[in-house]
């Protein structure tokens, strides 16, 4: 991704040491109390929860979950969207909700502090994000064992293999989002096989201390044999990366 994106950097001076988790913190058998999750966000025990956690701005289309959501609850009454997390865009959906008329099945949580305890209580986390580097919400809701729909944009498709420890789908692609959380609803079992492969690729290839590890020796490697960097190269400046010019649903440019 960082080399379609940036073309100039050269790939043998390039080393990606991806986000880690603490897998300690966000370890699924820490929280067992889904009935309490459901009575802090008022929410029908028996409902099916699909969420999303982060900053509610433009870039993270969030409209996509909101549109789908009316045709998922067509077909199944018993769901629950959360969206937790604060930011610019927040009224703008809580009306775009009102006016699709499932605000009565939508739980705006505003900030919240405890991340690892709000992934606990759902049952899918949904990322529609327009543009992605390596987004700490996926990482988390895998680690916690949770199955995750996204969108196939920046390094999402580094950390999910389709159809094995997670599912992805083509970003702005509503009706595939809609087709994808409807066929998962219907299948409780795959959605505990994708979430039981997200926790088991996220301890054995992203667990926090094997990162901080996987750094330590980088950095002592450069400090024991430092890269030769010819005064010939060509430098970049600021200037010259490109800009992220992603227009909102809303109307407004990040």
């Amino acid at each position: 991704h960082l080399h379609k994106a940036f073309p100039f950097m050269p790939p043998d001076q390039t080393h990606v040491i991806y986000n880690g988790v603490d897998v300690d913190k966000f370890d699924p058998n820490r929280f067992a109390d889904r009935q309490a999750f459901c009575q802090r966000h008022n929410i029908p025990t028996h409902h099916r929860i699909i969420g999303t956690v982060g900053r509610l701005d433009g870039i993270k289309n969030l409209p996509m979950l909101v549109e789908a959501s009316k045709d998922v609850l067509h077909h199944f009454d018993d769901v629950t969207f959360v969206i937790a997390g604060d930011g610019m865009e927040k009224q703008s959906l809580m009306q775009l909700a009102r006016e699709f008329d499932v605000m009565d099945h939508f739980r705006f949580t505003g900030f919240v502090d405890d991340v690892p305890q709000l992934l606990s209580g759902l049952d899918i986390l949904a990322h529609t994000a327009f543009s992605e580097g390596v987004p700490n919400s996926v990482l988390e809701a895998m680690a916690m064992g949770k199955c995750v729909v996204a969108t196939d944009v920046g390094g999402v498709p580094e950390l999910i293999e389709d159809g094995i420890n997670g599912v992805l789908i083509p970003s702005r692609d509503v009706e595939k989002l809609t087709w994808t959380l409807c066929d998962l609803l219907q299948k409780p079992s795959k959605m505990s096989e994708l979430g039981a492969a997200a926790r088991d690729h996220i301890e054995t290839n992203l667990n926090r201390q094997n990162k901080l590890n996987e750094l330590e020796s980088f950095l002592q490697g450069l400090a024991d044999d430092p890269l030769e960097i010819s005064e010939s190269s060509e430098r970049v400046e600021l200037y010259d990366l490109p800009d992220l010019d992603v227009k909102s649903p809303f109307g407004r440019r990040w």
